[in-house]
């Protein structure tokens, strides 16, 4: 399988109706993206969409599972304002973003999404991950 070499998680997941499901993440670093070999087994694999918001990560990660129709594909943007550059928000989503623009959070975040979202002209179902910034009291 062309992932084989970035697998660096597995995950399983076990539901109270006895069912199971195994996802593998693949994940590429910033600086491994423009390495002969992430370009000819990793990104040859992915539609255009896919890689758009390349530019604005430093990693990047696919889910892979039978449980799912389409890889799951999580970036982990430098910069929350680049949100809305890379990936066409729902309302709910962009309302979400708007919110968390002004609250003290770290500048970076995570965006998950199916990579069949990306191709639609607007993303109906997508994962927005913030950071929030704990400061010490003096």
């Amino acid at each position: 399988h062309y992932l084989s070499n970035f697998v660096s998680l597995i995950g399983f997941d076990f539901y109270f109706n006895s069912e199971s499901e195994i996802e593998i993440y693949a994940e590429v670093a910033e600086k491994d993206f423009f390495k002969p070999e992430t370009q000819n087994l990793v990104w040859r694999n992915f539609p255009q969409s896919a890689l758009a918001p390349l530019p604005a990560s430093d990693l990047f990660f696919t889910g892979l599972s039978k449980a799912n129709n389409s890889p799951v594909l999580y970036y982990h943007l430098k910069d929350r304002q680049s949100l809305s550059n890379y990936f066409r928000l729902n309302d709910t989503a962009q309302r979400v973003h708007n919110f968390y623009q002004y609250r003290e959070i770290l500048p970076q975040m995570w965006v998950g999404t199916a990579q069949k979202e990306l191709e639609k002209t607007r993303i109906d179902n997508i994962r927005l991950y913030y950071y929030k910034s704990f400061v010490a009291d003096k």
